[in-house]
């Protein structure tokens, strides 16, 4: 008896193939799957931030971010508000200074504290315990009773190697969440201290594009359209600008303002030279025009001037104060683009001086 043969007859179509198996495509998915979370996600942010900012120049961005400027580990470190964010070219003075730095720099807002939020800003930092120099802005237009009595910045999350000098400072009922906990950018909650440049470069570690890709629906709220600056001319200078200024800062009505310096801030800039434990900190009010000046009353400019100076004579590390609020008394029209915050030429004054007295300690 003849067994029929299994091979196909010649000119005989061939069998159709088995479709692919549930595993093949849960492969492909979780391939597809990676692609979009490594590649497609962060490039639509790039794309979406290209597109508001094709070309960024520094001198028209806010300031440079969070990330570090200059080459080599980060050695130096600025904590401050806008003013220290207009007023200090951080790339000028890593050149100036010969080692890295990083600066954290917030906006005023009406509902929290810059100087309560220096611990967690500086734990948000690529620094390390014992850096080279800690340049603290302690400005009497945010030390005052009232505005410094605010809460802490939302969404300033700790890095790891900073947990242990944290927790050390601020208490172990501290809330430190880790970074991938708060978001994927440092600075996610108020994001006009960043660039489209700085979002790009964090968005190349991958474990920072998955993080986006985990907190997608907040990490791009409010993304639209980042605001920058855009050098704009100097405003009326008059007396209802400078109320309006005022109580900006203040969070509130003016005669909400309580004229002495807050107590606790103090202590929060104590206990953050402590933290840092950096071999050299100046505490620096800096420039503003003479009538923002001369708005707050003499005797608590008087009164802050001695409270910061008794501070750095006792704080635990080598400290000094630095009072530059008159600096540029003879050249203000040129030197601020309005009341506290410097022009580009007055920055660059600003920061070569500043580079001057960290280098030299002059």
């Amino acid at each position: 008896m003849t067994v029929p043969s299994a091979q196909p007859r010649a000119g005989a179509p061939a069998p159709a193939t088995p479709p692919a198996s549930a595993f093949h495509r849960a492969s492909l998915r979780f391939v597809l799957g990676v692609v979009a979370s490594t590649v497609v996600a962060p490039g639509l942010v790039w794309a979406a931030f290209s597109a508001h900012e094709p070309h960024c120049a520094d001198a028209e961005a806010f300031w440079n971010g969070d990330l570090p400027a200059g080459e080599g580990p980060v050695a130096g470190v600025i904590l401050g508000s806008s003013r220290m964010g207009f007023g200090v070219d951080v790339h000028a003075l890593a050149g100036e200074t010969g080692h890295a730095w990083q600066r954290v720099a917030r906006h005023a807002i009406v509902t929290a504290s810059v100087p309560a939020s220096y611990p967690w800003m500086l734990a948000t930092t690529d620094a390390s315990v014992g850096l080279d120099a800690l340049v603290i802005e302690v400005s009497p237009l945010m030390m005052d009773a009232t505005s410094c009595g605010r809460p802490v910045l939302p969404n300033l999350p700790v890095e790891a190697h900073w947990w242990g000098p944290a927790r050390e400072a601020l208490g172990p009922d501290a809330a430190i969440a880790p970074a991938v906990a708060m978001g994927w950018l440092p600075h996610r909650g108020i994001m006009t201290s960043g660039r489209r440049h700085d979002i790009v470069e964090h968005l190349k570690k991958p474990e920072h594009a998955l993080a986006l890709v985990t907190d997608l629906p907040g990490a791009l709220h409010g993304f639209a359209a980042p605001a920058r600056w855009q050098g704009p001319e100097v405003p009326d200078l008059d007396d209802a600008r400078i109320k309006s200024r005022r109580e900006f800062l203040l969070g509130g009505p003016l005669d909400t303002f309580v004229p002495h310096p807050n107590a606790a801030c103090l202590t929060t800039v104590r206990d953050t030279i402590a933290m840092a434990g950096a071999r050299r900190t100046v505490l620096v009010m800096p420039p503003l025009r003479a009538r923002m000046r001369d708005s707050l009353a003499v005797s608590y400019r008087e009164e802050l001037r001695t409270a910061v100076s008794k501070l750095a004579a006792e704080a635990p590390f080598p400290t000094r104060f630095l009072d530059a609020t008159d600096r540029f008394a003879d050249t203000e029209d040129a030197s601020f683009t309005d009341f506290d915050h410097l022009s580009e030429a007055g920055a660059a004054a600003w920061t070569r001086e500043l580079a001057a007295i960290l280098r030299d300690g002059s």
